[in-house]
């Protein structure tokens, strides 16, 4: 089942339908996380206990070291998701999941990539959507300023 196309009431619904509790139910990553668990027959999920959330300990994107990415972690499928602007057009929305193998998704992104290059540096990893989609909102952040250089841009290219 391809939970990415699925609205959050849709997959609210469905988890609810399976007995599914995601730490998080507003949040759209997490539901398709939690669902996807369920299908592969993980464990039973326990709601996060009702207290304020630990502050983040993890280092900005900036100031996290490259790594180098090897073939195989090219073909290993994972999901991405969009935290920028939504572009005109229809050609990209904010929030949007994607699913593939990191080729997959740049391929799948090419017309986009060539026209907003800056695209590429607000697609992040599932695993980090929560905490980029406060950044892209937070003026002090680094994914702030890449969101409001690709409006910008979009606007200057008739978006």
């Amino acid at each position: 089942m391809n939970y990415a196309d699925m609205t959050v009431k849709e997959l609210r619904e469905l988890a609810a339908e399976r007995g599914i509790k995601p730490a998080y139910p507003g949040n759209k990553a997490q539901l398709v996380i939690a669902l996807e668990e369920a299908d592969k027959g993980a464990a039973e999920l326990t709601p996060e206990p009702e207290t304020a959330p630990e502050p983040e300990t993890t280092p900005e994107p900036e100031t996290i070291p490259e790594t180098e990415t090897t073939q195989e972690d090219n073909e290993k499928p994972c999901y991405k998701t969009y935290v920028g602007p939504n572009i005109p057009g229809g050609l990209l929305t904010h929030g949007k999941i994607l699913y593939g193998t990191e080729r997959s998704i740049r391929e799948f992104m090419a017309p986009v990539l060539e026209r907003y290059p800056k695209v590429e540096s607000l697609l992040v990893p599932m695993e980090e959507t929560e905490r980029a989609m406060r950044d892209v909102k937070n003026p002090k952040k680094l994914l702030y300023h890449k969101a409001q250089e690709l409006t910008s841009e979009t606007k200057r290219n008739g978006g």
